[in-house]
């Protein structure tokens, strides 16, 4: 099952930690993607879909969502039948997730060859510590 809902600009969509349920596919305005009180991103094209990952693994959210805009988004509720509706709505949400799994490897990769080239022989040794403060300033985030 799939319904229309519309949230005001500050609305949250769904919260850290909160249980799956649904995923969200963006029709129209803006969300904003905060983890821990970091904005991670914002999702303002057309079909952009959140919440998929925690729906499909059943898990609790990782991130907020937040309506940065008045926001109208498609809530899919029964996977399944909103897939066999338009089969090629799987193969959309496929060819994203497969997106943006390969944009987080090349991070990776990237973060872990900055570190190799810095004072340590061996980047996977960097504390926990060490590679978040590097993701914090190769990716940008203040």
């Amino acid at each position: 099952m799939s319904i229309a809902k519309r949230f005001g600009r500050g609305d949250f969509i769904f919260r850290q930690g909160d249980a799956p349920g649904a995923m969200y596919i963006l029709l129209e305005g803006a969300l904003s993607i905060v983890v821990d009180g970091v904005t991670l991103a914002t999702v303002n094209e057309f079909g952009s879909f959140v919440g998929e990952i925690s729906f499909l693994l059943n898990k609790p959210r990782v991130a907020d969502v937040i309506a940065s805009a008045d926001t109208k988004v498609m809530v899919v509720t029964d996977l399944e039948a909103f897939m066999l509706q338009d089969p090629s709505r799987a193969i959309a949400i496929a060819r994203d997730l497969a997106r943006r799994l390969d944009a987080m490897d090349q991070d990776v990769l990237r973060l872990r060859r900055a570190l190799a080239e810095g004072d340590n022989d061996d980047p996977t040794a960097a504390t926990g510590r060490e590679v978040s403060e590097r993701l914090h300033r190769e990716a940008g985030i203040a």
